[in-house]
């Protein structure tokens, strides 16, 4: 069996659940991703937006009009912290949700590297389902857990992706 990217498993994943819109910024630690969805542009929509936590209020109103699961995209770091007041509207209001947070390089992780965030213990109170990748070949089975965590829930899911990762 050939090996395919970590970015490129994860669009798989969100198109075998029909998921069609994500809405985010570019950014170093998530560029592979959002080349991998500029690759499957037919079937997901990227939607370029100017901040992050407007990133996480569309992807909440999303799913508030289509009961679908709403997707975020975010670097890690502040980035991600901006994310948090669109994920509390999502809890408030019962809604699935994603967040795909990018993280620091794994090398360099618990170092007080340049942006780094403690990620999942910010997200501990508003997300249902917190993880961090820690390994490509785990990235589609996590993601699966998430998005069917966040269904069943109906509340924000979240976990990050180191760029080490995200290259594999």
């Amino acid at each position: 069996m050939s090996k395919i990217k970590a970015s490129t498993a994860l669009v798989n994943t969100l198109k075998n659940w029909d998921i069609d819109h994500v809405y985010g910024i570019p950014g170093d630690s998530i560029d592979t991703i959002v080349d991998a969805l500029r690759a499957e542009q037919e079937s997901i929509q990227f939607i370029h937006v100017r901040h992050e936590e407007v990133a996480t209020l569309a992807a909440s109103s999303y799913s508030k009009l289509t009961g679908k699961i709403g997707v975020a995209l975010s670097i890690g770091g502040p980035g991600a912290i901006h994310m948090l007041n669109g994920m509390y509207d999502a809890k408030m209001d019962n809604v699935p949700m994603l967040v795909l947070a990018g993280q620091v390089p794994t090398s360099v992780a618990n170092t007080k590297y340049f942006q780094e965030v403690d990620l999942p213990t910010l997200f501990t109170d508003v997300a249902v389902f917190n993880k961090q990748i820690e390994s490509a070949e785990t990235l589609p089975d996590i993601v699966d857990e998430a998005i069917r965590t966040a269904y069943e829930k109906k509340r924000s899911c979240r976990f990050n992706n180191s760029k080490q990762h995200s290259t594999d």
